[in-house]
């Protein structure tokens, strides 16, 4: 290939050749100036704008809860339900007074880690005070019971679990407050004659079938599915009416689909599912289980104690329902009994040492929910 040889003379130009195309490329360029600060001017004016109606919402709704607040402030003993997201101190504050700064004589009930009292709001409205003890207060296994109640409670609604209203988290004391169940404890009523009169078949009927609503709820509706591994006739409160509420959600617990749930031991002995012993996995059937013991003490007045045993063995002799019948009620009628019966036959299947081999909730309040009652 041979060589070129060539001069710039040879290149034959001149500097006007060149004007035409500066000049086209410079309009260009001052053209998409234009449009680049355009953009950025109109980038700057929505930037702007936004930032002004986020500072307007804020301050506008600043001023709507600090008006809420002085609004109640200025009512004497205000509305601790229109106030309770706002401000705690002036829950507390109330709370105290009506209860005499948690004097004994309000005190209706003594739990594991509080106790419970009767709190007669100024405006007419009754709530019961659950307040963490002081010492308790300290621990965190206490306090960590305390804030899980809050977070279970403050997501779940259901005309057969108690209602959470609020709680305050102050430093001098801790409490939740709660809807006032009348009547107490199931454990209560059904350890005095009197009490335990009156509950007679068709309501432990309705109770067995409340509480098995409740914890189908618990375990198909939540999401996550929500175990609540301390079911026991201690946490089941029963209203004036005598339906019952399950209560006291300290140690329930969601279940993680992306974990083992593995946990530590919880619950009320002669109610905690056997398996719990050497798995300590918790599932929704320690529930079922729990279920089971608590569906035949309504029935039989009494923990069902070593009836438990002896319907799990094998070689089970059959029970007769006329010799385990709570004694202090009359005998039931004929529909009365095959109800019982029934009620009984799906207590026995939640007892069952299997937990695979337990039916589901959702299958035992839908067939319970099928049984007639000439009350409703």
């Amino acid at each position: 290939m041979g060589k070129h040889n060539f001069s710039y003379m040879d290149l034959d130009f001149s500097y006007n050749d060149f004007e035409a195309p500066l000049d086209t490329w410079r309009k260009s360029r001052d053209k998409r100036l234009k449009v680049k600060i355009s953009i950025i001017i109109s980038l700057s004016s929505i930037i702007l704008v936004a930032l002004v109606v986020v500072a307007v919402l804020f301050l506008f709704r600043h001023n709507s809860i600090n008006s809420t607040i002085n609004d109640t402030r200025a009512q004497k003993n205000g509305d601790i339900f229109s106030i309770w997201n706002y401000d705690g101190t002036i829950a507390y504050s109330d709370i105290i007074e009506v209860t005499g700064d948690f004097d004994i004589k309000y005190c209706i009930g003594t739990g594991g880690y509080g106790s419970v009292y009767i709190a007669k709001l100024p405006k007419g409205k009754v709530v019961a005070v659950k307040k963490l003890h002081r010492l308790e207060a300290e621990e965190k296994a206490y306090l960590e019971s305390f804030t899980n109640e809050i977070n279970v409670l403050t997501g779940i609604r259901h005309r057969n679990i108690v209602r959470l209203y609020g709680f305050c988290y102050h430093p001098r004391c801790k409490f939740l407050v709660y809807e006032y169940i009348e009547r107490g404890s199931l454990a209560y009523v059904l350890g005095i004659e009197a009490e335990a009169v009156e509950l007679d078949w068709w309501k432990r009927l309705n109770i067995i079938r409340g509480v098995a609503h409740a914890l189908s709820y618990l375990h198909h509706d939540c999401m996550p599915p929500l175990i609540h591994r301390d079911i026991s006739s201690n946490n089941i409160l029963l209203d004036a009416d005598l339906e019952p509420h399950v209560g006291d959600f300290g140690t329930a617990k969601f279940l993680n689909p992306d974990s083992s749930n593995r946990t530590i031991r919880v619950g009320t002995f002669g109610y905690i599912a056997p398996e719990l012993a050497y798995t300590m996995v918790v599932t929704e059937k320690c529930d079922i289980y729990s279920f089971g013991v608590l569906a035949l003490e309504i029935i039989l007045g009494r923990h069902p104690g070593e009836l438990i045993s002896s319907v799990s063995l094998p070689n089970r002799k059959d029970i007769i329902l006329h010799d385990v019948l709570d004694t202090r009620l009359q005998s039931p009628t004929q529909s009365v009994a095959q109800d019982l019966t029934f009620s009984m036959m799906l207590a026995i299947a939640c007892l069952h040492t299997n937990p695979k081999s337990r039916p589901t909730m959702q299958y035992v309040s839908q067939e319970l929910g099928n049984r007639t009652n000439p009350h409703h």
